[in-house]
């Protein structure tokens, strides 16, 4: 950069700094940063003037032209000055047109500004690097490419104030509200009082046309939707006790459930993507009182505090149980389990315990099964021995060897320890993977870590299904080495998960109560009401890490924990779907992210270099051609 140019850019800098940080007060610095800067865009125009004095007559047309350009520059501190409140009122502007006429002469500034500084350094530039002669046309369209990059950066002005002015937030961003899962739509068949729904949103508000989506097609004479404005009705929002617009009621006589949404599209975004589970959760609550669920402690088993790791930690499972209505609880020595389970016990967990149980305590379980009691018995590879337990229903496992496969599992370290990762999508029509059957070409469930578990044909009181199998190519890793050894060793389907039923004896029905089957009401119509149990349900599984919380999430292992539920409590509240439009999150593999590491450290910049090289190899080809 010469000294023409250089005082240019310093001049017009010095303005620039008076008017913005002094412009607006009576300081000294304004005048004087304005007046300094001025004279050296004036000083600069004058040695391009000297310069152009000094030279032959053909080459006086980039000078001129230097000079016509600086002149563009310069009037555009005259726009600046007409868009001040100065200017407006030389010119008689008041009001509205005031305004309207500051705004575009402050938006020319910086447009003709821009016309004239890049064509004049331009072509200083070209007059720097050739002083003794130039080529006039080259010159003159070096200062016209400048001149046309400068209209291209002035677009970037007024887009910028029509943006400032006119704001407009697109969200290209994926967004459905949730609708009604077969779940849903079950629970509201099955209801035995009809519940009301009360939205609170203003009128014409967007979240209220989302939600309309939602309950319109499940409205009837169980569920009464109804839409109003908290603003309108005050003594029905007394009533209900909601504070403002943007809350879903649900209320059965007494009982009432609120739901906050949020009455702005933004802040109820995530709420409607999810609208279903909330709408299940409050059904749940006013449909049927709060069931109890137990999990056995005391024997290293997994749980759902502390820092263990995540294969052993059940806090998902927890919160699971607690949105479909269930209070969780603990049951070991001190909760009684030495002596009897809790009456009040809908379901008991069993999850991977690693010590044995004491003699009473398996013979507490055993009572509380014979008596129609519900087991979820999860065991885990090495860990305690459950045949106390497991052998009087006629069913045993191998504690000592894990299944594995080494064509489909699930990768989660990238090592050869990945073939114990069993997946599979082999589902019974049992009712405690119903959901699951039906959905087995899009699902499956992962068991981490599973053996087998075998019927001793014959010795079973009930009955036992098996209801999930491994997949075919599946073998029982006899040594340990996660290699297949033909002929100690064998592929087929083993069994994961197996069901069994017991009848209760005195039971009314009892001996005659058939597997999947459900007890009549004594109306004969579908409750949500609980009966007296005529029959013991346990779930037996080869794994308990298929609930811990680095799996539960996997594909079908949460419906898995819900169906198996649903069938061991006999809930029919709980049986179908629940739908989600939630965003999942990108789940990163080690092999996923070496490859954007490796894309993006070498790969790119290789094939950037290449490109580099071989343009320069063909620039080199064709000049020597020429």
């Amino acid at each position: 950069m010469n000294l023409a140019s250089f005082l240019w850019m310093v001049g017009f800098g010095l303005i620039y700094v008076g008017e913005r940080l002094f412009g607006g007060g009576e300081s000294t610095w304004h005048p004087v940063l304005d007046g300094s800067g001025l004279l050296l865009v004036v000083v600069s125009l004058a040695m391009i003037a000297a310069r152009r004095a000094r030279v032959d007559a053909d080459q006086k047309a980039p000078y001129g032209l230097a000079l016509i350009f600086g002149a563009v520059g310069l009037s555009s501190l005259l726009f600046y000055a007409l868009g001040t409140d100065g200017g407006t009122d030389a010119l008689g502007l008041e009001g509205e047109a005031a305004t309207r006429f500051g705004v575009a002469m402050h938006a020319l500034t910086p447009i003709v500004w821009l016309a004239g500084t890049l064509p004049l350094l331009s072509i200083n530039r070209a007059l720097a690097l050739s002083p003794v002669r130039s080529i006039p046309r080259l010159v003159r369209e070096g200062a016209l490419s400048a001149l046309a990059v400068s209209f291209a950066l002035s677009m970037l002005f007024p887009l910028n104030y029509l943006a400032h002015e006119h704001n407009k937030r697109w969200d290209l961003g994926y967004f459905k509200t949730a609708q009604a899962g077969s779940r849903t739509r079950a629970m509201i068949e099955a209801l035995d009082e009809p519940i009301t729904v009360t939205n609170f949103f203003p009128t014409g508000s967007d979240v209220e046309d989302e939600i309309r989506t939602y309950f319109d097609p499940i409205a009837g004479p169980k569920l009464d939707v109804r839409y109003v404005d908290h603003a309108l009705e005050p003594a029905l929002a007394e009533e209900l006790k909601v504070r403002d617009n943007g809350y879903v009621v649900f209320s059965k006589g007494e009982q009432v459930e609120r739901v906050k949404i949020g009455k702005d599209f933004d802040s109820a975004r995530r709420k409607l993507k999810k609208l279903d589970q909330e709408m299940q959760k409050a059904l749940l609550k006013l449909a049927r009182g709060q069931k109890k669920a137990y999990f056995t402690v005391g024997h290293d088993e997994m749980y759902w505090r502390g820092d263990a790791d995540k294969t052993r930690k059940i806090n998902t499972l927890k919160q699971v149980l607690t949105s479909l209505n269930y209070k969780v609880d603990e049951l070991g020595l001190a909760e009684g389990l030495g002596d009897r389970v809790p009456d009040d016990a809908d379901v008991v967990f069993i999850m991977g315990p690693m010590k044995p149980f004491l003699d009473e305590e398996i013979a507490a379980l055993n009572a509380y099964r014979e008596r129609g009691g519900a087991l979820l018995v999860a065991v885990e590879p090495g860990g305690a021995d459950l045949s106390g337990i497991l052998a009087p229903m006629g069913l045993s496992v191998d504690l000592d060897s894990r299944l594995a496969i080494d064509n489909y599992y699930l990768k989660v370290t990238g090592g050869p320890g990945d073939r114990v990762n069993i997946v599979t999508n082999k589902f019974s029509s049992h009712p405690s993977v119903t959901t699951l059957s039906r959905n087995s070409s899009q699902v499956g469930v992962a068991f981490p870590g599973a053996t087998h578990i075998a019927e001793d044909a014959g010795s079973s009181p009930g009955k036992v299904q098996t209801t999930i199998r491994s997949l075919s190519a599946t073998w029982l890793d006899l040594d340990g080495d996660l290699e297949f050894d033909e002929g100690t060793e064998q592929r087929k389907q083993y069994s994961l998960a197996v069901a069994v039923t017991t009848p209760v004896q005195g039971a009314p029905n009892g001996s005659d109560a058939e597997d999947g089957d459900e007890p009549d009401d004594a109306d004969g119509a579908d409750s949500l009401i609980d009966s007296e149990p005529t029959e013991s349900r346990v779930i037996v599984m080869g794994d308990a890490s298929w609930a811990s919380d680095l799996f539960l999430l996997y594909s079908g292992n949460g419906q898995l924990a819900v169906d198996a539920l649903s069938w061991l409590t006999e809930d029919k509240a709980l049986e179908g779907e629940t739908t989600s439009e939630e965003d999942v999150k990108i789940q990163h593999t080690k092999e996923g992210q070496g490859l954007w590491f490796y894309g993006a450290a070498a790969f790119v910049p290789l094939a950037l270099l290449s490109l580099g090289l071989g343009r320069l190899r063909y620039r080199k080809i064709r000049s020597r051609r020429s």
